[in-house]
């Protein structure tokens, strides 16, 4: 990994505190070959961690894909005791007590646009395990903002049924969330679901009295493979420009996939090219 450099132009930034909420942080990864004369060029990938909050290593998974498809990657930390207690699951509902996480992170990628003068519209998302929850989440509100979406083996699908709740349905999303599901926005919009074909343990089936209970949870099914497979035709119902990847022998692992996410994200930039070689990271 390339070390920090304090005049540097390109390569791994240090974590740095959010303006808008500094309880939250985010990661940078400008890849070689980015120049503030070309930044136009450049977009925003924005990786989401899972729930063991990991963000440097989503990051090194994308840095060299980003090279190629001249993408800014953008990690934020949404830690763990944020409030006064021990909630690990908070941020994937986008919303806990008074934190809207979908804000956080909008306002981090504005602040990396502004920082790097690059476009802040049409993002690319990805996310995996938890950080794929939070991705098909934000989707559903913001999916105006994004220009494509990988999700990840999620745990619990998030439904669009306007006869369950909100993290089940989204009956009652204008009133958790002051606006409703961008239902335009979703049509066309290409989004991957991806899983690995051997993430088939059943601990994500939860029962009373677990936190993450609710009537439905569990309908997608069993195994993080079968909820995929529900996201995925549940998408292409609504109109979403969905795709299914079963990665042949991959477990639940971010790594196990990231060849399949990067060939996701590749069909969408047709100038995509060879990365970049950096003298400076050599030797």
């Amino acid at each position: 990994m390339q070390l920090f450099r304090i005049d540097q132009a390109t390569g791994y930034f240090p974590f740095q505190a959010c303006r808008a909420d500094r309880r939250f942080s985010y990661g940078v990864y400008v890849p070689p070959g980015y120049t503030r004369e070309g930044a136009a060029a450049f977009r925003i990938l924005v990786a989401v961690h899972g729930s063991e909050r990991a963000p440097e290593v989503v990051r090194e998974l994308f840095a060299e894909f980003a090279q190629e498809a001249r993408c800014i990657v953008l990690v934020p930390l949404f830690p763990v005791a944020v409030t006064d207690d021990e909630e690990v699951h908070n941020y994937i509902f986008l919303k806990y007590r008074d934190i809207r996480f979908d804000r956080v992170l909008l306002a981090m990628v504005d602040e990396v646009a502004e920082r790097f003068c690059v476009p802040a519209g049409k993002l690319w998302l990805a996310g995996f395990s938890g950080g794929g929850q939070f991705a098909h989440r934000f989707m559903y509100l913001h999916a105006s903002r994004l220009a494509a979406v990988s999700v990840g083996a999620p745990g619990i699908v998030n439904t669009l049924d306007e006869a369950c709740d909100w993290f089940v349905g989204v009956r009652d999303v204008q009133s958790q969330f002051g606006q409703p599901v961008d239902r335009d926005g979703l049509q066309g919009l290409p989004v991957q679901v991806v899983v690995g074909g051997d993430d088939v343990d059943s601990d994500i089936v939860v029962a009373p009295p677990n936190v993450l209970y609710r009537p439905g949870v569990n309908d997608a099914g069993a195994t993080r493979v079968e909820r995929a497979r529900f996201l995925h035709q549940l998408l292409r119902q609504a109109g979403v420009d969905a795709s299914l990847d079963v990665v042949p022998g991959a477990a639940h692992a971010a790594a196990h996939v990231q060849l399949a996410v990067n060939a996701f994200f590749r069909r969408l930039a047709p100038d995509a090219r060879r990365p970049v070689v950096d003298p400076l990271a050599q030797g």
